[in-house]
């Protein structure tokens, strides 16, 4: 079994240890539930914050949704040339009007992100459509 060193500081600090998630808080160490395996962690520094009243930090679910909006974002962004572009081809009589179709399904289901998951760890992105 291996080993970790623990890096003491005055903000929460993520420590994995086997895919185990810990975050220090000034002289308790409380132990996260989520899967520190993920791509889509929310510990950024601001997705926690201390609570004096239990001495202890809590997930401030406004930031967590605000990296899943953000990655939202990237994929809508990343995906904008190919809707330009099927729209190059339908001007140009190339494509039929009905190919767009599916892109924009896919852009609008992105953007529905938000209002159609109650569970910011439970988001699952549509895949993009065959162009």
């Amino acid at each position: 079994m291996g080993s970790f060193n623990m890096i003491l500081v005055n903000v929460p600090t993520y420590v994995s240890h086997e895919n185990l998630g810990f975050i220090y808080s000034g002289d308790k160490m409380h132990r996260d539930d989520y899967d520190v395996t993920s791509n889509m962690h929310p510990f950024d520094g601001n997705s926690y914050r201390y609570v004096p009243e239990t001495e202890s930090w809590e997930l401030n679910l406004d930031a967590v949704w605000v990296k899943v909006r953000e990655e939202r974002n990237k994929k809508i962004e990343a995906f904008r040339w190919k809707i330009d572009r099927q729209r190059d081809l339908i001007d140009l009589g190339l494509a039929d009007s009905a190919t767009l179709t599916p892109l924009l399904q896919y852009v609008q289901a992105l953007r529905d992100i938000p209002q159609t998951n109650t569970d910011p760890f439970a988001v699952v992105f549509p895949d993009e459509p065959e162009v």
